[in-house]
């Protein structure tokens, strides 16, 4: 064979042998069979008119070579005929190499369509939604189906052991259709949900779409597995959360009571030793000699417990006179000391007296000192408390209870920050959101 297309390759078309001219005859014979396919195929396909030209170039060219090959078949020569005449001029190596040309850029060609979207076939479209692993129809409004993949068709003969005919019995099929051992209806509105016994879900959507002014139904199934088992996961896990936020709450309930009887029981215990201590200085007073009783002290120091039980009962506490928690700093030997303006709206006011009142009651019962500062800073958009006193430093971080804890209560109730440091020194700091009365 190597030395067959040698010869042929050396020579003109009519110094060929006899054996070169068959074996080139039979190959330009399937070449012409296959370049005739390949036109009817372009002009199905409605191909570009360059990949055309090129295709009808080709077919006359490998004509020409038949014919003139035809011509030495017989018996007579090339010059006999206008093919012959024509390949007589045409070396055989640059015929065969146009030629191979020719087949290389119509090939090229052909390849670069075959991939264009715009020039996509029937054939090819399907084949593309047959690879969905969703379910599509496109049909008439009529029903007819037009368009039905591979996937629709399985859904269509598990559930009803025959592919879709009639678009629209099969939608109204997978409206009336009951759970059973196939398929169970897990929803019905705003789209059909189906859970199928090989633990696939499918979600049915039907709408209307327009093409060309032409109206076409969509029946399309999602396989919505994997949401559908993270959903009920989700719906597991909400539950199990609403069990625990309701035993949460039954355990603060029971906390807040626990806490209430806790404080009722200490607010008992300060009154017990506070009425304690005012029966001693009683019986003190009454032991004294006539001429040496201090009548007012006593007096100032009854009024004080009084307000102490009102105030740890809970009760609505009256607006205090700052002079008279002064009078009752003063007879137990302590001085406040104010830096800074008083605000002039009640309720700041009534927040301040109680501060100081639990910082007084705290410092002659803990600490022990003789000065209580109290440092007002109006001047900002807030206004700015601090209360420390000389007493003992703490030994140990103090926990808000009692006073503290209603404190801190009474402060955020009125959108304030209430916030206490034990050490260096124990301090409390809050602060109030100012009225628009302040900003006049």
């Amino acid at each position: 064979m190597k030395t067959v297309i040698m010869d042929i390759m050396k020579r003109s078309f009519t110094e060929l042998s006899k054996e070169s001219q068959i074996i080139l005859g039979i190959i330009i014979t399937i070449i012409t069979i296959w370049e005739i396919s390949a036109f009817l195929n372009m002009i199905e396909r409605k191909r570009r008119w360059y990949l055309l030209s090129l295709a009808v170039g080709i077919l006359i060219f490998s004509t020409i070579l038949m014919q003139g090959l035809a011509d030495l078949a017989r018996g007579g020569h090339m010059t006999e005929s206008v093919p012959g005449r024509i390949l007589e001029k045409i070396p055989f190596s640059y015929g065969v190499l146009l030629l191979a040309l020719l087949y290389g850029v119509e090939y090229l060609l052909w390849k670069k369509e075959k991939n264009t979207p715009e020039y996509l076939t029937a054939r090819s479209v399907k084949e593309t939604f047959d690879a969905r692993m969703d379910g599509i129809c496109y049909a008439s409004m009529e029903g007819q189906p037009i368009l039905v993949n591979i996937q629709m068709n399985e859904i269509c003969g598990y559930l009803f052991q025959t592919e879709i005919m009639n678009a629209n019995d099969f939608w109204e099929d997978l409206q009336n259709i009951q759970t059973s051992e196939k398929a169970e209806v897990i929803r019905n509105e705003p789209s059909l949900i189906l859970r199928f016994s090989d633990t696939k879900v499918w979600n049915f959507l039907k709408k209307e779409v327009s093409m060309k002014d032409t109206s076409y139904q969509e029946i399309i199934a999602y396989d919505i597995a994997e949401q559908y088992q993270l959903n009920r996961e989700l719906k597991d896990r909400n539950t199990k959360l609403n069990d625990i936020n309701r035993r949460l709450m039954k355990f603060n309930e029971e906390v807040e009571t626990v806490t209430r009887q806790k404080e009722m029981l200490e607010a008992k215990m300060k009154v017990h030793d506070d009425l304690g201590r005012v029966l001693l200085a009683l019986r003190t007073y009454l032991e004294e000699p006539e001429n040496s009783k201090r009548r007012k002290e006593l007096l100032a120091m009854w009024k004080y417990v009084v307000n102490s039980m009102t105030y740890e009962a809970g009760e609505k506490e009256n607006k205090k006179s700052f002079e008279e928690l002064k009078k009752i700093a003063d007879l137990m030997d302590v001085e406040i000391i104010f830096e800074g303006e008083l605000p002039q709206t009640e309720k700041e006011q009534r927040v301040i007296y109680a501060l100081l009142r639990e910082s007084l009651n705290n410092m002659i019962k803990h600490a022990g000192g003789h000065y209580l500062y109290i440092e007002i800073d109006n001047s900002g958009e807030d206004v700015q408390i601090c209360l420390h006193n000389d007493g003992e430093i703490p030994k140990q971080k103090i926990e808000e209870k009692g006073g503290l804890r209603n404190l801190r209560m009474m402060v955020e109730s009125i959108d304030g920050e209430f916030r206490i440091e034990s050490f260096p020194i124990f301090a409390i700091y809050v602060t109030l959101k100012k009225e628009k009365v302040w900003r006049k």
